[in-house]
């Protein structure tokens, strides 16, 4: 059951005041080979935050403040 069902993507960011990978997989309905390409600085203007700290099994903790405000600048900008 996805515990974030009938909530908008902003309001699920700021359910909690961080987010695990698994929790950003149910939002965004993503993969985290998502996560890792859209955090690549190089590529976007605005890229994904990067996780606060780096868990084991792809499970990193992410801010959810830090995630709510990049979620507002998007869609992705990429660099030319």
């Amino acid at each position: 059951m996805n515990k974030y069902k009938g909530l908008s993507i902003a309001e699920a960011l700021l359910s909690n005041p961080t987010q695990k990978t698994t929790d950003l997989e149910a939002i965004f309905n993503r993969t985290s080979r998502s996560f890792n390409r859209w955090q690549q600085e190089g590529k976007y203007h605005n890229p994904m935050p990067k996780p606060l700290f780096h868990g084991t099994c792809y499970e990193n903790v992410y801010c959810s403040y830090q995630l709510h405000s990049w979620y507002l600048t998007l869609p992705l900008k990429p660099k030319v």
